[in-house]
């Protein structure tokens, strides 16, 4: 069995690394220890769709398999010095697509055509509901929710999750 990456992993690799070190590195230090979030370089980083790695191109994500966006997320992360706005990168990813996989066919409301576009981007990072029965109501609670009208697909309320 052959475990090597493709050519187009590879390539992926490569430009994220290389994307992460020329962009996202300045001022990280400075901004960690004044527990400053990058706003600008969220959006940067919007701008090459990496909050979008598993979300279908068709709603303005990268559209890639599994195997190759763990690895796009796992050369942001080795590419910046970061770890916060990699972090958050990642989890946004994260919950994107366990928010959409549970749908038989995701609606194109469900998926924003530009995460990177949120005037808040603590918002953008926080995309996906909570219920009482799904097990992530209890990141809701450290995090603050508030009850919205409707309910969610299960019956149970609609939350809406904020920092």
């Amino acid at each position: 069995m052959d475990f090597s990456l493709s050519a187009d992993q590879q390539r992926l690799r490569e430009e994220i690394v290389a994307f992460a070190r020329a962009d996202l590195n300045d001022g990280a230090a400075e901004r960690d220890r004044d527990h400053v979030f990058p706003r600008d370089l969220w959006l940067k980083c919007g701008e090459r769709r990496l909050q979008g790695l598993f979300i279908p191109k068709e709603y303005g994500g990268r559209g890639l398999d599994p195997l190759s966006s763990t690895l796009a997320l796992e050369a942001l992360g080795y590419g910046s010095e970061d770890g916060g706005l990699s972090f958050s990168i990642s989890q946004h990813s994260w919950v994107s697509t366990k928010s959409g996989a549970s749908m038989a066919r995701p609606s194109p409301l469900h998926f924003a055509k530009n995460y990177s576009s949120s005037p808040n981007p603590f918002e953008a990072t926080a995309t996906g509901s909570t219920s009482s029965v799904s097990g992530s109501a209890r990141i809701s609670a450290m995090l603050g929710s508030r009850r919205i009208s409707g309910s969610g697909g299960s019956g149970a309320p609609s939350m809406s999750t904020s920092w």
